[in-house]
């Protein structure tokens, strides 16, 4: 156990599942990097594509989000339907329950992998559980609630039960999280302590107003309205585990009450956050400018990208990347096929120098054989240690 007492703050730290973190569990957000990075092999020590399989029932034309198992990957698609492939890309399953039925939804607002062979699915005004069986998800449980609904899901490994994230769009939803068990009892809640009310009819809907990421088999959360990063104990008891110091600058709920008003542009909004045992990734909006920072717990310094470009693909000469999620200790990304087989034809490409040319060279293949009508392409990075 890792007890931080941070003086002038009456907060205190438990940290028993992440003692690898550095830097007192606080970053700056006003402090400059301590260096730029271009190239992939900066941060990563390898990385992979994996081409997702296609077949005329299961065609990706849009990846809406994409969360992963220990063996399997979950693709939402346009937030209709959730495909389920295995970590060599290969079609397995789908969940596709478009419709007014009981059993049915009209829109998938979030998802979350309960086992491999369960899902549960956030739409509207309930909650669904489904359950894999010969190839085809039944419902097994229908979780209803009344207003406010809920903008985010997220399933709290090993203890069946489920957070609940929401938004600040009326201005005077009751929490800013709510932890329920799979039977929709509450366990615990964290009250919405930045109520406002709203000077006009003016809806204001931001993406990423909430963020959650996992990392060593554990649930991180942070609301737009507060710098903290949030985990759960065993107990389901909530705990501060990062301060993203704004030093004021962080959007507020005063400003977001003028509604037609309020420009995020003026803040500084943290939009991404993923977590490997290395680094802490995160993406951050300031003043129409945005930054992507790999702060490093070894060395405790921030590598900033090049905010003109992506990581440069120096290891096997792929296309300029940023992580955009992460599982398991890899950080992901995507590509179309059709993008990447016009990138393998570049002068670019042809001209890298990297430092796997025979992964380069099966890169180029894997290109060549796929159509432009082929689905996407995961592709993933293995971070130093």
């Amino acid at each position: 156990m890792r007890i931080t007492l941070f003086l002038g703050m009456t907060i205190i730290f438990i940290s028993c599942g992440n003692k690898d973190f550095t830097s007192n569990n606080y970053i700056d957000l006003s402090q400059k990097p301590n260096s730029k990075i271009k190239n992939l092999s900066d941060i990563a020590l390898y990385v992979d594509y994996i081409p997702l399989q296609t077949f005329e029932n299961n065609l990706i034309p849009q990846i809406s989000d994409i969360k992963t198992s220990d063996s399997l990957i979950y693709i939402l698609l346009s937030f209709k339907e959730i495909l389920c492939f295995d970590k060599t890309g290969k079609y397995l399953h789908k969940l596709s329950k478009l419709g007014r039925g009981p059993d049915e939804y009209l829109f998938i607002d979030d998802f979350d992998i309960v086992s491999d062979d369960s899902l549960i699915v956030l739409t509207k005004d309930k909650i669904l559980i489904y359950s894999l069986s010969n190839n085809e998800y039944f419902l097994v449980k229908t979780l209803s609630f009344q207003p406010p609904q809920p903008s985010n899901l997220d399933f709290i490994t090993g203890q069946n039960s489920i957070l609940l994230s929401f938004s600040s769009v009326s201005g005077d939803e009751p929490f800013r999280n709510l932890i329920i068990s799979l039977n929709g009892d509450t366990l615990n809640f964290r009250l919405n302590f930045n109520k406002y009310i709203k000077k006009s009819d003016f809806v204001v809907i931001i993406r990423n107003e909430n963020l959650s990421y996992r990392y060593n088999n554990m649930l991180y959360f942070k609301e737009m309205f507060s710098d903290t990063i949030f985990t759960l104990d065993l107990s389901n008891h909530f705990l501060p585990y990062i301060i993203f110091n704004s030093h004021g600058k962080g959007p507020t709920a005063q400003e977001r009450a003028k509604s037609d008003e309020f420009n995020l542009s003026d803040y500084r909004m943290l939009t991404n956050i993923l977590e490997v045992r290395r680094y802490l990734f995160y993406e951050l909006s300031y003043k129409q400018a945005g930054h992507s920072i790999f702060y490093d717990k070894i060395s405790n310094e921030k590598k900033e990208i090049n905010s003109k470009s992506q990581l440069k693909d120096d290891i096997i000469g792929g296309i300029d990347i940023i992580p955009g999620f992460c599982s398991n200790e890899k950080f992901y990304s995507w590509i179309d096929a059709i993008t990447l087989k016009t990138y393998v034809s570049t002068k670019d490409f042809k001209n890298s120098t990297v430092r796997y040319p025979y992964k380069k060279l099966a890169l180029k293949s894997l290109a060549d054989s796929l159509k432009e009508t082929s689905n996407p392409i995961l592709i993933v990075i293995t971070p130093k240690e």
